[in-house]
């Protein structure tokens, strides 16, 4: 399964970063498995090119939430990743969820909520690979005490 970094992400020269959430998969094939399966399952609109999959926006499908750690709440926080097939199902399809330290996630909060968006992708090894998914998400669940306004 793969793990979960938050974080923030620039482009080239640009000098504006942007909030991201990262699924970090061991190698390159099981990121471009778990890429091409959330595009599957995403339900966002997309607004490129029609046969450009891997760029969308207004996902719902996919949910993202932070919560208190529950042994190091000041120190860290639990991040998941779920997708549903069916808005029905009882399990998940994806699940992940992971450990991230309190600079990365408040860092990450920061920016999320002056941009109002992130973007969720999948990484190998940390590097993020957003030429594989480049999903806009507007919607997540932040229930931790880090990072909180």
């Amino acid at each position: 399964m793969p793990g979960i970094a938050l974080g923030v992400i620039q482009f080239g020269d640009d000098q504006n970063v942007t909030p991201v959430v990262c699924l970090d998969c061991p190698d390159e094939p099981s990121a471009e498995r778990l890429a091409r399966l959330l595009i599957e399952l995403q339900n966002g609109d997309r607004t490129m090119r029609p046969d450009d999959l891997t760029f969308s926006v207004g996902d719902v499908a996919i949910k993202v939430s932070v919560d208190p750690h529950p042994e190091r709440p000041k120190e860290a926080v639990l991040a998941s990743v779920s997708v549903r097939l069916k808005p029905g199902h009882l399990t998940e399809a994806v699940y992940a969820c992971s450990t991230v330290e309190s600079d990365s996630a408040t860092v990450f909060r920061m920016m999320q909520q002056a941009m109002r968006h992130f973007i969720l992708t999948v990484s190998v090894a940390g590097q993020p690979r957003c030429e594989l998914l480049y999903l806009m998400k507007y919607n997540m669940v932040w229930r931790s005490p880090l990072g909180a306004v």
